[in-house]
């Protein structure tokens, strides 16, 4: 089962640049890779996850090996990252423009989506993915756009499998929301391509959710819903300052009159494992249905 995920997340199988030396491999084009059945590929990958723990440091030297070379910020990504500075990380990772310097970015985003990171990682990578294939057209760009679509379809599993511990319902469907809203561009090149095309993709976001299951925590990103600017809202925020010995801060508003202070929203809630594990099991279930009439469609399923 290894042996099938590591082709397919190989910058050597010729479908998919998941090993992200990206670029430099697509220049040669490689053999079709064969025919890949995403639920029976799942179904091996879960059941090898849950049973064999050294299958992903069997991975990790194809998929985030430890001496890719990473980027001259890599430090100041790390705090960012443990900062939850999202709005700054983005902005750090985004005005890398050079090949090389995203080429790298991407090593540092794939070793943090295989260690663990949730959604906000596989955006960044996603988004990275698709601006380089974008660039590389001529080059073999068509790789990096099918692995930026892979990792569009494994966010959306995140959304589907780790959504589950989300203690408010209404966080997963905005966040899915958003997936499909802010990237209409890869859901749409995603339903152009052929079915084996868009099969082995599916194979390979489920392979990967798979592979990182063990290592995944709570998503506080995925799980912290739409702002709704209520008093109810407000008084959490001011709850969770309270229990970390701050105030609110005070802020400029010209066209206020008076003081104004911004309240930070309190970190989101998750359900109990009890609770949660039975919802993920089930959503596990569909989830190979799902993403493959998901990347048909180029859209979520109305089931969903």
């Amino acid at each position: 089962m290894v042996l099938r995920i590591r082709w397919a997340a190989s910058a050597a199988a010729g479908l998919l640049t998941l090993a992200v030396a990206a670029a430099a491999t697509a220049q040669t084009p490689p053999p079709a890779p064969p025919q890949m059945d995403p639920k029976a590929l799942y179904a091996g990958a879960l059941k090898r996850a849950q049973t064999d723990p050294k299958s992903r440091e069997s991975a990790r030297a194809y998929l985030a090996a430890q001496d890719a070379p990473m980027p001259p910020n890599a430090a100041r990504l790390d705090e960012l990252l443990q900062a939850k500075d999202y709005q700054n990380l983005f902005s750090a990772l985004t005005s890398a423009n050079a090949y090389e310097a995203v080429n790298l970015d991407l090593n540092w985003e794939q070793r943090k989506l295989f260690d663990g990171a949730g959604l906000i990682m596989a955006l960044a990578y996603v988004n990275d993915l698709w601006r380089m294939g974008q660039a590389m057209k001529a080059q073999g760009g068509d790789q990096l756009l099918q692995s930026a679509v892979a990792f569009s379809l494994y966010a959306d599993a995140l959304v589907e499998v780790d959504g589950a511990r989300c203690a408010d319902a209404a966080a997963p469907a905005f966040r899915r929301k958003q997936l499909f809203e802010q990237r209409p561009e890869v859901w749409a090149y995603a339903a152009r391509l052929p079915k084996a095309a868009r099969d082995n993709i599916t194979a390979v976001s489920l392979g990967y959710e798979a592979l990182t299951s063990p290592v995944r925590r709570d998503d506080e990103v995925l799980c912290q819903g739409p702002t709704t600017g209520s008093m109810a809202e407000m008084a959490d925020g001011l709850v969770a300052l309270a229990k970390e010995g701050k105030q609110p801060k005070q802020v400029s508003r010209p066209d206020v009159i008076g003081k104004s202070y911004e309240v930070p929203r309190a970190p989101p809630k998750f359900l109990a494992p009890a609770e949660w594990k039975p919802r993920q099991a089930a959503a596990r279930e569909r989830l190979a249905d799902l993403l493959i009439e998901t990347v048909a469609k180029g859209a979520p399923p109305a089931a969903r």
